[in-house]
């Protein structure tokens, strides 16, 4: 039920969950979509008021413009829902599709709040959700880690692999991208040593990727001279996919280049 706010004694409002004022809003801050790549999801946002009715209600909702992400991601099952006679509140339900196919980072649906038959809108709840996503299997598998993959996305440009291996170690929960980037490395005499290890948190499949030596500017030209190159950051394991997406940040000596998306599929 709507949160009950007293103002100073001359503009004291009673609220009586019968027979006083009616408002409403959103119940709560937005939780994310939740994309899950093997099954549709549903996702529910619900709408409160703060008295009961003998009568059913009809709640309206809209999708601001302002919304960056694409409607391709999600589908509203009703965007006029009802709250039952007697009731408090009414869900408004977004379905997300299951696919390997993801939204781009940063993209967030606007979810308002239009009309509630027989209530005013609540100054003291949210009248518009503010709602991102995140991307879940239902289970994080680490045994199926290990193996071959290959890439699928390299933003960076860096890999001259079209595949490799990731073994388990050196430590728990922590695998190794064996010579990730196919550079030899002229530190050690052409070796190619370049491996990268990652860790993953075994609860939700996120990645940490600590900063270490991925590359060589050499293989490149080497002009200019940059020298080796280092990789840091994170992702996310979809092992229901059998899915690695990183977002990793590569410098040199001199400098960032930036943060980049390397993606690969187990084959």
């Amino acid at each position: 039920m709507l949160a009950t706010v007293i103002g100073c004694e001359e503009d004291k409002v009673i609220y009586d969950v019968d027979n006083g004022q009616s408002f409403a809003g959103f119940q709560s801050t937005a939780n994310p979509l939740v994309f899950n790549p093997v099954a549709d999801t549903e996702n529910r946002y619900t709408v409160a008021v703060s008295t009961r009715s003998s009568m059913d209600r009809q709640v309206v909702v809209s999708v601001d413009e302002s919304s960056t992400l694409g409607t391709s991601f999600y589908n509203i099952d009703n965007t006029t829902v009802t709250i039952p006679a007697g009731e408090f509140s009414a869900d408004v339900i977004i379905t997300t599709p299951a696919s390997d196919v993801f939204p781009a980072s940063g993209s967030v649906l606007n979810l308002n709040l239009e009309t509630v038959e027989g209530s005013e809108l609540s100054t003291f709840n949210p009248l518009t959700q503010e709602i991102g996503f995140t991307v879940e299997c239902p289970t994080v598998d680490l045994a199926s880690i290990p193996g071959t993959y290959a890439f699928t996305v390299d933003e960076f440009g860096f890999v001259l692999n079209s595949e490799f291996e990731i073994v388990e170690g050196p430590g728990e929960n922590e695998f190794t991208m064996v010579n990730l980037s196919g550079h030899p490395n002229p530190d050690a005499g052409g070796e190619m040593n370049y491996d990268v290890v990652f860790s993953i948190n075994p609860s939700t499949g996120s990645i940490t990727v600590p900063k270490q030596e991925a590359w060589h500017y050499d293989t490149f030209g080497g002009d200019p001279d940059y020298g080796v190159g280092s990789v840091e950051g994170s992702g996310r394991a979809l092992t229901c996919i059998s899915q690695i997406t990183l977002n990793l940040t590569h410098t040199v000596e001199a400098g960032s280049f930036g943060t980049y998306r390397l993606q690969f599929v187990k084959n």
